[in-house]
């Protein structure tokens, strides 16, 4: 079995991860322990740390671009045969179509964030790594301090704020589980020099759906209203990762049910 070695492993979707992969006895260690280690070629690098706003730009920049420059180096001399690179969807920020898929490399009004992340990729496509997997995610549903669509909606839905979406009636899958990224992983076999997919939800709600859903399971007194179509806005097209890597995320209601209980319990134990 491959030994599965990940940066940002006490960031929360590391702390998480491992959580669900140990549950399930399956190998993964902190980055450290490889250094410590003969080189090992029948090994994965899972990279998950790394910085985005409100981080300063110097932050963003130091985690992004020359700490990914030292993993890589340090997977280079232990001739370390795959990585994972974690990406972001939101190179893709501001297109206005369907789907976007991965063939799109054009970012419009890029971030430093993006620009890093994008940067990031090249670097590795450059790397002398046997394999490199990136995926571009969404935000997670698991972290509790992110800023995305879905935390923000749970925030005003437990408030009982009244919420206007616009675009109700289009699909929406921009957000990604553990539950989703965990299996995923767990059975991931690599055979591309480099590839890039797109990871999301399943895509089989309206992003009104979405937030109903969102709105009955956290109990919200909430009114909500569809103040109908706007640009830009897109679903993410992961058809690349479930036909070539048997990616297969579960249904939209039972992620989103499973959250929302346990944004409850998360907020019942915080008023305790």
């Amino acid at each position: 079995m491959i030994k599965t070695y990940c940066t940002g492993f006490n960031g929360e979707i590391g702390q998480q991860l491992q959580a669900w992969m140990r549950e399930r006895s399956l190998p993964i260690l902190a980055l450290h322990e490889l250094e410590n280690h003969p080189r090992n070629e029948n090994s994965r690098i899972l990279h998950l740390a790394g910085k985005a706003p409100p981080s300063s730009t110097d932050e963003i920049l130091d985690a992004n671009i020359q700490f990914l420059r030292k993993v890589i180096q340090l997977a280079e001399e232990k001739r370390v045969n795959e990585f994972v690179f974690m990406s972001t969807n939101s190179l893709y920020d501001n297109f206005d179509q369907d789907l976007v898929n991965e063939s799109i490399n054009t970012i419009i009004s890029p971030t430093i964030y993006t620009l890093t992340k994008k940067m990031g990729e090249e670097i590795l496509k450059q790397s002398k790594i046997p394999k490199t997997l990136v995926l571009r995610i969404p935000g997670f549903l698991e972290v509790s301090k992110a800023s995305n669509f879905i935390s923000n909606i749970s925030a005003k839905l437990l408030s009982d704020e009244d919420i206007e979406i616009r675009n109700g009636n289009r699909p929406f899958n921009n957000f990604l589980s553990v539950e989703d990224l965990g299996p995923f992983l767990r059975s991931l076999v690599l055979s591309k020099q480099f590839d890039i997919l797109n990871l999301a939800s399943s895509m089989d709600m309206s992003l009104m759906e979405v937030v109903k859903v969102l709105s009955l399971k956290l109990q919200s007194k909430s009114n909500i209203s569809d103040l109908g179509s706007q640009k830009p806005f897109f679903a993410i097209d992961c058809q690349k990762a479930r036909s070539n890597y048997s990616f297969s995320p579960k249904p939209t209601y039972k992620i989103l049910t499973q959250w929302a209980s346990s944004l409850l319990e998360r907020q019942s134990k915080e008023q305790l």
